[in-house]
């Protein structure tokens, strides 16, 4: 009777299992690659002061300067804190929690820890760009009239380190990135050698390994054929090279190691990099334009033509994100379209809440907050993804050496 008993008990929790696995693929089946093309605003917030700025992204929010100040607003559309300055031409950068925003031409440089504390440096000369880590270490580009400087500051205003190079020898300076953990950085020259236009892109180690190096200089790559305008990194150990003739992947975990190199035969239009992609969008001669996106490692995860143009393209999770006047248009990568979407509201910014079906939407002046629907659904199932129901399914893999999930329902 106990044998029977136990078999009868194990049978009904099988039958169980079963029906809540065909109920969860049921659900995946019916909501993943879902294509949203209407919305919610949960929450509208008006932006007041100078209606001419620029957006910054960090991990709590948006980071919003102008010539008068810089705010930051939380996923609400909620200020969280506000720094008033006068500045002239302002120029900014964000990392996690750390923003610096800077008056170019000026030696006035503010670094904010995120919290609305504001740490003031005046820096030795005029500033022509910054680049901050996420632990608000600050590297400054500046130029005297004959040289150029670029100092590493701790966010109290302790230097860290000084690089000095001059035209003649270094070339002109183009672009510069700083790593998360602000221990690397990889800066972008143009160089006249011999009547020939080159590029010459250095790596520099603050740690302890480029201590032994002479001006902290680990690594150097110089092209003839090309010039790397925008150099980012993507995540903290990898450099991308964005050239007019392709991509370059470096691995940089302390010395520069070369990677992949991807050349396009179209025009580059725009660029984005994430902690797990690299986008380029190029456009032929006909004007059509295309969207690649790679990992890390340069493999190709996508190629897709695009139906329409837009200004300003994203990455962000497994969603690239491409926007301009009063459209929105989202695509998951490696899968279909995830929201086709007309605002009342020319857009400035997006910023993924939670990289699911919520967004805030920065226009000219105000803040939405939006939620992704299509229309079909019934009040209780937008309920239940606001709250996390049944939005995720284990897929096979392992990041960092834990199990992974990704959004089923987005």
């Amino acid at each position: 009777m106990e044998k029977h008993i136990k078999k009868i008990i194990f049978g009904a929790a099988v039958v169980i299992a079963v029906a809540l696995t065909a109920l969860g693929v049921s659900w995946i089946l019916k909501h993943r690659g879902k294509t949203y093309r209407s919305y919610e605003v949960r929450n509208e917030m008006e932006i007041s002061g100078n209606s001419d700025y620029s957006i910054m992204l960090g991990d709590k929010g948006i980071i919003r300067y102008t010539r008068d100040g810089v705010s930051s607003y939380d996923s609400e559309g909620k200020e969280l804190w506000n720094v008033s300055y006068e500045m002239s031409n302002p120029i900014g950068d964000a990392s996690g929690s750390y923003a610096a925003v800077a008056d170019e031409g000026s030696v006035n440089l503010y670094v904010l820890d995120g919290t609305g504390r504001v740490y003031q440096i005046t820096t030795e000369h005029s500033i022509e760009y910054v680049s901050v880590a996420g632990n608000g270490v600050t590297a400054v580009w500046m130029n005297d009239g004959t040289k150029d400087y670029i100092t590493l500051y701790q966010i109290d205003g302790t230097k860290i380190s000084d690089i000095m190079t001059t035209t003649d020898e270094s070339g002109i300076p183009v672009a510069m990135d700083l790593s998360e953990d602000g221990t690397k950085l990889v800066t972008s020259y143009v160089i006249f050698e011999k009547n020939t236009l080159k590029n010459q892109i250095n790596f520099y180690n603050f740690g302890d390994v480029g201590s032994n190096y002479v001006d902290r200089l680990v690594g150097l790559k110089k092209y003839e054929d090309r010039l790397a305008a925008d150099i980012q990194f993507a995540g903290n150990d990898t450099v991308v090279a964005f050239s007019d003739v392709g991509i370059n992947i470096f691995e940089m975990e302390e010395f520069e190691e070369d990677g992949s190199e991807i050349k396009f035969s179209e025009t580059v239009k725009s660029v984005a990099v994430s902690d797990e992609y690299i986008g380029v969008v190029t456009q032929n001669d006909q004007g059509t334009e295309t969207v690649h996106v790679y990992n890390l490692n340069g493999s190709e995860k996508e190629t897709k033509q695009m139906a329409d143009k837009y200004d300003n393209f994203m990455l962000s999770g497994s969603d690239m994100i491409f926007f301009g006047g009063t459209s929105l248009y989202i695509s998951r990568i490696g899968g279909n379209d995830k929201a086709v979407i007309t605002m009342t509201m020319d857009i400035n910014g997006v910023f993924p809440v939670d990289n699911k079906r919520t967004y805030v939407i920065i226009g000219q002046q105000s803040l939405q907050t939006i939620y992704l629907v299509d229309g079909e659904e019934t009040e209780n199932e937008v309920i239940d993804d606001k709250n996390g129901t049944g939005d995720t399914e284990k897929i096979e893999g392992t990041e960092n050496g834990q199990s992974t999930e990704t959004p089923a329902a987005e």
